[in-house]
């Protein structure tokens, strides 16, 4: 089933096998294409393996349209066409592709635009002229893909390896991601309003508070509400009125007994203050009454946001004392970050909350901390895992181990292993991040039962993690194999099958 209810594939993603060979020493680019759309989707989404991609993966192209890749076009809601010379050559059978969505798409009740976006994507890895493009791009801008400087140039596709690629799959990614989410709301729409059809239950709809903040964060505040309601979540977030202290304590008190989260935004700035007790604010006193209540919480603040310049020492002493308490018996996540990832971020909590309240049939959980120079191999990974019903989040860090350490603290509260990819990086970064795992599941007392360093290439030798701690660091070595071997990963499934639900 597709992350869009209908349909057997999200995205179909259409090319010419010319434009897949690989050059002496590289990669194939669109095997390297298709793996970071696919881990750029599920960092969107929240969860590896939601969105599901389709593409014709034969060595070698047939020129036939085959009843396969028919079927797979007539189960697909979106179109990816990567387009070049080669996709137009005169014996290349992409065009047809093309053709046969774009008729289905519009005799489909959905039709060929979502809102003001087609359900046709144009992505090109040559520089081809406008004028040159088939009547199926009628209307769309293109998404380029390929590092042509001049008009007339034809350029070639964008080396994975450059800034500029990233920057262009941003851009593809964010309105892919949009698409998703409306499309998903749309078809959901559809299917509880069919004549004798089962109803989506207001209880399977999470209910999520956000609570009231200051001025400068309004903007803000008002932008997350808009995308999780879009996205079909229910909010709560009109809190004040009522402003007397005892009527806003009851209202609060009984919001957070219906939901499934609350959402509390900070900064320097205390908030208006509640009426009848003049030295709290709302926003900080919903906080209080959140961390008392049964409900998960996720506090944010801005990743730019210097403590130590706050001019509210109450303000001050407040956001010191959340974001470095122990909460080893909290169930609050304190987050930096920036208002673009806000809704992403919340969206994955409460689907890992949602996971672990299921007390049956949960699938177990696993993080696999990586370097992004790694990701290839994490996806790998990650689809050998949903096979067996195993749950992976990847954890993509940067060159400093210390970075993004409230992400890595949020999501080792929800797993029962830690697997840390040694690949690309030195063994220095990969005993930093696992020390400072280690560190975080002793101290905040985490459910984490096993601890995996998992050797990709290139090859390895002298394997040691020996930290001198009371647990042991599981080594698996598929550092020669180029690809994700099943009999390295038999231990690990051992481990999992033995009582590995966190």
């Amino acid at each position: 089933m597709a992350y869009i209810p209908g349909f057997e594939h999200d995205i179909f993603i259409s090319y010419a096998h010319v434009d897949n060979c690989a050059i002496q020493g590289k990669s194939c680019w669109v095997n390297q294409f298709h793996e970071e759309l696919e881990i750029a989707l599920a960092k969107c989404i929240g969860r590896m393996g939601l969105v599901k991609i389709w593409r014709d993966m034969r060595l070698e192209g047939n020129q036939l349209l085959d009843n396969t890749i028919q079927s797979a076009i007539d189960k697909s809601a979106l179109f990816l066409a990567l387009t070049s010379h080669g996709y137009f050559h005169p014996d290349s059978y992409c065009p047809k592709e093309l053709q046969l969505f774009h008729t289905k798409a519009q005799a489909e009740k959905y039709g060929l635009q979502m809102g003001d976006r087609s359900r046709i994507y144009n992505v090109l890895l040559s520089n081809i002229p406008y004028d040159k493009w088939p009547k199926e791009f009628s209307g769309m801008s293109g998404y380029p893909f390929h590092d042509a400087e001049k008009t007339d140039a034809v350029g070639m596709p964008t080396d994975p390896a450059d800034k500029r690629f990233h920057d262009q799959l941003r851009k593809l990614v964010d309105s892919l991601h949009t698409m998703l989410q409306a499309f998903k709301t749309k078809a959901e729409g559809t299917a509880t309003r069919k004549p004798g059809k089962e109803t989506v239950s207001l209880k399977d709809i999470p209910c999520v508070f956000v609570s009231d903040v200051s001025d400068s964060l309004r903007s803000v505040r008002s932008r997350v509400v808009n995308d999780l309601q879009r996205k079909g979540i229910k909010i709560v977030s009109n809190i004040p009125p009522p402003y007397e202290a005892r009527a806003h304590e009851e209202r609060v008190s009984v919001v957070l007994k219906e939901s499934v989260l609350s959402v509390h935004l900070l900064d320097g700035y205390s908030g208006r203050e509640i009426e009848g007790e003049p030295d709290i604010s709302y926003p900080r006193k919903q906080v209080e009454l959140a961390l008392n209540a049964t409900a998960a919480q996720l506090i944010w603040a801005s990743k730019d946001l210097d403590l130590e310049t706050i001019e509210d020492e109450c303000q001050k002493e407040f956001l010191t004392k959340l974001e470095s308490d122990d909460r080893t018996r909290a169930a609050y996540d304190f987050i930096r970050g920036i208002p673009a990832d806000l809704v992403p971020q919340i969206i994955e909590k409460i689907e890992r909350l949602q996971t672990a309240a299921k007390a049956n049939g949960a699938p177990h959980a696993v993080l696999l901390d990586t370097h992004v120079k790694d990701q290839r191999y994490a996806l790998d990974l990650s689809k050998f895992l949903l096979e067996n019903n195993i749950q992976p989040y990847i954890n993509p860090q940067e060159d400093d181990p210390g970075k993004n350490m409230d992400a890595l603290e949020a999501r080792l509260k929800e797993v029962s292993m830690l697997m840390i990819l040694f690949g690309s990086v030195n063994e220095n970064w990969v005993r930093q991040r696992l020390s400072a795992a280690l560190q975080l599941s002793f101290t905040k007392k985490f459910p984490i039962k096993y601890f995996c360093v998992f050797a990709i290439p290139p090859e390895k030798r002298d394997l040691n993690f020996n930290l001198g701690q009371a647990i042991r660091v599981h080594l698996i070595d598929n550092s020669k194999s180029a690809s994700i071997e099943s009999g390295a990963l038999a231990p690990v499934l051992h481990l999992m099958q033995k009582g590995g639900a966190a």
